[in-house]
């Protein structure tokens, strides 16, 4: 038997709630676990939230979809958001998309297979109302892009394929000196860097890259066998945002990713 999504619907007006649970009744293979009024009602009670799925309503009062979006994945990264709205404004779009949202529905569009396909496939690429399609395919919201250094050939290769599968674009180095080479034309929006290089140390490598000032704020994250009281005092000091401890799941690095590349540094 396949597994029963759960879905969460956050959305101030009552109408679209009731008009969204009888459309996912008539799919079936979904219930709804939770209903939110607001965004800031959702994101207070996000920690006892049950949710696989969360269909988002982008113009609420006091925080948008959007905002409600971005905080949410930051404690639960591995929720499939879709935003929901009644006009196709390309800004609402990409901005939400950029939040980490997985799609972006019209109210009133012809949604029924579509939310189908979700239900059955959260975790697959990102979603658009058939109505708003084709003008986000002429603008695409631009991928993430990832640079990964590190030493080690098997450490390197299930990094770059784990990133790829979500989506990212990934440019891998196994020698610091060149991957700074070639930092201007990557233009990374988040290093990975290895605490172990074949010539230097990952610290020392991310001081090099912050000497850059288009890089001076890069998002970073670093791969260290020791994460000792040191080793995170040291890459606190250097605005890097996560530290992975290694070995390291695929889960965890996908969740550590995330969380570098929306969340940031206070």
């Amino acid at each position: 038997m396949e597994t029963e999504r759960k879905i969460v619907l956050v959305d101030d007006k009552q109408s679209y709630r009731s008009t969204t649970k009888l459309l996912l009744r008539k799919i079936g293979g979904c219930r709804v676990t939770a209903e939110f009024s607001s965004g800031i009602e959702f994101l207070e009670n996000i920690d006892t939230v049950d949710a696989d799925i969360v269909f988002m309503d982008i113009e609420m009062p006091g925080i948008n979809g959007i905002e409600a979006t971005k905080r949410a994945l930051k404690v639960c990264p591995d929720l499939t958001i879709i935003g929901l709205s009644l006009y196709d404004e390309p800004t609402y779009i990409e901005k939400l998309i950029d939040a980490g949202a997985r799609g972006y529905l019209l109210k009133l569009g012809d949604n029924l297979s579509l939310i189908e396909t979700i239900i059955k496939f959260p975790n697959a690429d990102i979603f658009y109302s058939k109505e708003i399609a084709s003008e986000v395919v002429k603008q695409p919201p631009a991928k993430k892009r990832i640079m990964i250094v590190e030493p080690s050939d098997g450490t390197r290769f299930i990094t770059e394929y784990t990133l790829m599968n979500r989506g990212y674009e990934v440019f891998s180095y196994s020698d610091a000196d060149v991957a700074l080479q070639n930092l201007e034309s990557v233009a990374p929006d988040l290093i990975i860097t290895d605490y172990s290089l074949s010539s230097t140390d990952g610290f020392t490598f991310i001081e090099r890259v912050r000497q850059n000032t288009n890089f001076a704020t890069v998002k970073c994250i670093l791969l260290s066998i020791k994460t000792d009281a040191d080793v995170m005092k040291h890459a606190g000091s250097l605005m890097v945002n996560e530290v992975l401890r290694k070995p390291f799941t695929a889960t965890t690095l996908n969740q550590g990713v995330e969380k570098a590349i929306y969340e940031d540094l206070t």
